[in-house]
């Protein structure tokens, strides 16, 4: 079982928190929703879904921290 944590990553537009499972640390790479509301988006990471196919995929320029649930 892969562990759950969240992370602080650095984008080209600033910085923000990914949950593990999004995130594929070996290419530093996450997946993106595309929310209409901010609400809709830190719901979906406090409870870490699980990404959907058409999510988009960004590069992560930093990981400034980790921290579990």
């Amino acid at each position: 079982m892969a562990q759950k944590f969240y992370a602080i990553v650095e984008f080209e537009d600033g910085l923000q928190v990914v949950p593990s499972n999004w995130l594929d640390i070996s290419v530093m790479k996450t997946v993106w929703p595309h929310f209409l509301s901010d609400s809709r988006y830190y719901k979906a990471v406090k409870y870490m879904e699980t990404p959907e196919s058409t999510w988009k995929q960004y590069t992560v320029l930093k990981i400034y921290g980790t921290y579990r649930k």
